[in-house]
């Protein structure tokens, strides 16, 4: 009978075929943990690689008597393989088990752990968000304000400065026409009013456009105040799950995801000691 081939998983990936003396060797190099998932034809599903005796060098050393070229064993039931189970190196695709990365229970937790971040930064996002908004549009509705005041300051400064030019070009000029000298009376009489006339402007563009604006100003920034205290406490849940689903990945997490939750925990703890 053929020696059984083995294989185990890399994520996604499954590596193989190896003989028992190959996987064996690969256990040794430290590419396959205890914690690997492997398979070779019999078994009914992926299995990790501890419940396969004599594979790391610790069962080996408690096992003397098995020869380093016999098969490994495993607490593992294989079943028995039905007829048409393919005994050849390579099983077809047909015989192979279900991906072992979604098998594996560390999946499952590792998926939640990630949905449990990716909500907590959603959440982190739209509190700040909605009080980046509230205050942007307070000081739009100000600076909207500010920007009447400027433009009718500056339009009735204009009409001053052009009939006082005006009024000293006629002064200068000593021989002045009849018609002239009615310019000039006129100018002389225009910027006396214009200082009226521009406090009645300014009480109608009161009245109808600046005091409305300011109101609604006014009336979002005490909006914002309120809102504020909610928002706050939005903010520290939203920190809560998202470091809560950091923990969580940097538990059944490998690799560079560990190493990265573990940085991002201690960004974000750092952070907090210099907020408060």
């Amino acid at each position: 009978m053929p020696e059984a081939q083995w294989f185990y998983a890399e994520g996604d990936i499954r590596k193989g075929p190896f003989s028992v003396a190959e996987l064996k060797s690969i256990a040794q190099s430290g590419k396959v943990t205890p914690e690997s998932l492997i398979w070779r034809s019999g078994f009914e599903e992926w299995v990790t690689a501890a419940r396969v005796k004599g594979l790391f060098p610790e069962d080996n050393a408690s096992e003397d008597k098995q020869s380093s070229e016999s098969e490994p064993a495993t607490d593992v039931e294989p079943g028995e393989a039905s007829s048409d189970s393919p005994t050849e190196s390579t099983p077809t695709h047909d015989h192979w088990p279900v991906s072992p990365k979604r098998t594996a229970p560390k999946f499952s937790s590792l998926l939640i752990a990630k949905a449990t971040v990716a909500i907590g930064l959603v959440l982190i996002i739209f509190s700040r968000g909605c009080d980046s908004l509230e205050q942007r549009y307070a000081e739009s509705l100000s600076g909207q304000l500010e920007l009447l005041k400027a433009d009718f300051d500056a339009t009735w400064e204009t009409k001053r400065e052009l009939l006082t030019l005006r009024r000293d070009e006629l002064q200068a000029n000593r021989q002045r026409s009849a018609s002239e000298n009615t310019e000039l009376q006129s100018s002389i009489s225009d910027l006396q009013k214009i200082g009226q006339q521009e406090q009645q402007a300014k009480t109608v563009q009161q009245r109808e456009a600046w005091t409305p604006l300011q109101k609604t100003a006014s009336r979002v920034s005490a909006s914002r105040k309120v809102h504020g205290f909610y928002t706050e406490i939005l903010f520290l849940l939203s920190a809560m799950i998202l470091c809560t689903g950091l923990i969580f990945v940097s538990m059944v997490g490998e690799g560079h995801q560990r190493w990265v939750t573990l940085l991002l925990l201690g960004i974000i703890l750092f952070k907090f000691l210099i907020m408060t």
